[in-house]
């Protein structure tokens, strides 16, 4: 089991980076703009609340490539390699489309969701920059998600550290109006966010048709042939994939705005732990992703006591992992928010929230690395639907019960979170026992 973690982990330290890039480039937005006041910090906070719905989606859905990749792979089917991830990058973009066009939606009517009119006010072209995103973003994650399935996960990260280089810089320019640039404040983050992702996305499109190494998986005849039973296999993958990934971030998002209706403080304190606290599950759900990866190429070996090795190591590295991020948040919970901004009472609020971010810290990382586990069978419907009971029946309910009528407000809504996470770790992670026993009993009967 020893040797099987190592793997995971070479596999997915490259997978993490990219992966954290993407949350990076909310975290340097986020201290970027505390330094303009609590009032912009809400409103990014409040924004990024949106987009994540569609970000995650958008990501989640595009996991389908890298699963049906290894697969092939694994059972050495090459021409489905590429026909897999053509269907899926096709299917991609049209979210990515279908996503700009429900963000653009909102954008004039963000003041319908009971926030803060000064919040609403600044959030809504920063949306708009985050929504034309979306086009560039499904695009990039579909090129990734098939180099990861091909086990070429380095060239995705070393583009994603240019495009956090890149938007720091641009950070830097545009929001404070440096070197001769406008000031536009978090405008300009939105501006700078957009240019790196098509930046990013521009240089993965090239890299596809200009590296040896895809070259060898692109057909020397292009056909215009739709397939629809690889369609519909990348459908029955990723649409289940990206509803519960939906679930979990629609249930942090609706928490996002109902602690909006506390005032700007209380969203202040609550988008700096969420950044904190989503820092470290990134870290968690790329090792599931680079477990997807390798229990997908095992399972098309048909090598089933492989899938439960992967499966066990990467699940206690994520309890141990995530113990120790849950003790360095607690002993710092009164540092850490003074990192994003100078106001004691977000400060003091912030302090409170991590505590209980510390908790579920644990559970979230067991629950992410066994879906990854999960996805690598193909097994993707019931873990959706075990999302949705827990989070929007158990979890979201007695949030807002502890939160508004318990008179807990932001940390109400926390514990109910916290509930969810629980609920799902120790659910899936039953599954995940029960299913790979399954077939390896099937293997040797």
């Amino acid at each position: 089991m020893i040797r099987d973690l190592w793997l995971s982990l070479k596999l997915g330290l490259p997978i993490m980076v990219a992966q954290t890039t993407q949350v990076i480039l909310q975290i340097t937005d986020a201290l970027m703009i505390g330094r303009l006041g609590a009032v912009d910090l809400a409103a990014s906070a409040f924004a990024s609340s949106l987009f994540a719905l569609f970000m995650v989606f958008s990501m989640s859905f595009t996991a389908s490539i890298a699963t049906l990749v290894a697969q092939a792979r694994g059972a050495r089917r090459h021409y489905l390699i590429f026909e897999n991830f053509k269907h899926g990058a096709i299917l991609s973009l049209i979210v990515g489309v279908l996503s700009f066009a429900i963000l653009s939606a909102f954008v004039p009517a963000l003041d319908l969701f009971g926030q803060p009119a000064a919040v609403a006010e600044a959030a809504t072209p920063y949306l708009f920059c985050l929504a034309l995103s979306c086009l560039p973003m499904a695009l990039q994650n579909a090129i990734r998600q098939f180099s990861e399935g091909l086990g070429n996960v380095k060239t995705p990260m070393l583009v994603a550290l240019f495009g956090v280089v890149l938007n720091v810089a641009l950070n830097f320019l545009l929001i404070y109006g440096l070197y001769g640039f406008p000031r536009l404040e978090l405008l300009g983050a939105g501006v700078a966010t957009l240019i790196s992702r098509s930046t990013m996305a521009g240089m993965m499109l090239w890299i596809l048709f200009r590296s040896p190494f895809f070259r060898v998986y692109l057909p020397k005849r292009w056909s215009r042939s739709w397939r629809r039973k690889l369609a519909l296999r990348n459908l029955q993958i990723g649409l289940p994939t990206a509803s519960y990934s939906l679930f979990e971030i629609g249930a942090f998002s609706s928490v996002t705005i109902f602690v909006g209706w506390f005032g700007a403080t209380a969203l202040a304190a609550h988008q700096i732990v969420l950044n904190m606290a989503t820092l470290t599950y990134v870290i968690t759900l790329s090792l599931g992703y680079a477990a997807t990866i390798r229990v997908g190429f095992a399972f098309g070996q048909k090598d089933f006591e492989a899938c439960r090795r992967i499966g066990v190591g990467v699940g206690c590295f994520a309890f141990c992992f995530m113990s120790l991020s849950a003790l360095v948040l607690f002993l710092l919970r009164e540092q850490l928010p003074s990192w994003y901004i100078s106001d004691s009472e977000v400060i003091a609020l912030g302090a409170k929230l991590i505590v209980i971010a510390a908790v579920f810290q644990i559970f979230d990382g067991l629950q992410s690395v066994t879906t990854g586990v999960l996805r690598g069978y193909g097994d993707v419907q019931v873990p959706m639907l075990l999302c949705f009971v827990a989070y929007w029946v158990l979890g979201l309910p007695l949030g807002l019960f502890v939160g508004f009528s318990m008179g807990l407000e932001a940390v109400g809504l926390w514990i109910g979170l916290a509930l969810g996470l629980g609920v799902m770790a120790l659910v899936l992670s039953a599954r995940f026992l029960r299913l790979s026993s399954r077939w390896m009993k099937g293997k040797t009967s």
